[in-house]
């Protein structure tokens, strides 16, 4: 019965947020003031921004734009990590004590 309700509200939310950003937008189209709800919408979005997958997050950026604050000489140490593959996706690896599968399981 409680996951019936948490389920129920959190559609409700999902809906709210879509009227909401949809009223933002027709006010701004009318040149109408909305800065307090803008206000309102940037702070709740900085509060909130860690729920986002970072692929959203990162979404219309720039390479330029994602870098921005990140020293040069980091940006080259990186760099040059990649080039002598120190650095990069790490492989996923076996938990300590897993055997790994047989080669006819593989």
């Amino acid at each position: 019965m409680w996951t019936d309700w948490v389920e129920y509200w959190r559609f409700r939310r999902d809906q709210t947020n879509m009227l909401v950003d949809s009223i933002l937008l027709l006010h701004r189209k009318e040149g109408r003031n909305v800065s307090a709800l803008d206000d309102f919408r940037r702070d709740y979005l900085k509060t909130h921004v860690h729920e986002m997958p970072l692929a959203e997050r990162l979404a219309g950026l720039s390479v330029e734009e994602r870098l921005t604050g990140v020293p040069p000489e980091e940006i080259r140490h990186y760099r040059d990590g990649l080039k002598l593959g120190l650095t990069g996706p790490k492989k996923a690896r076996r938990a300590k004590g897993t055997r790994r599968a047989p080669p006819e399981a593989r």
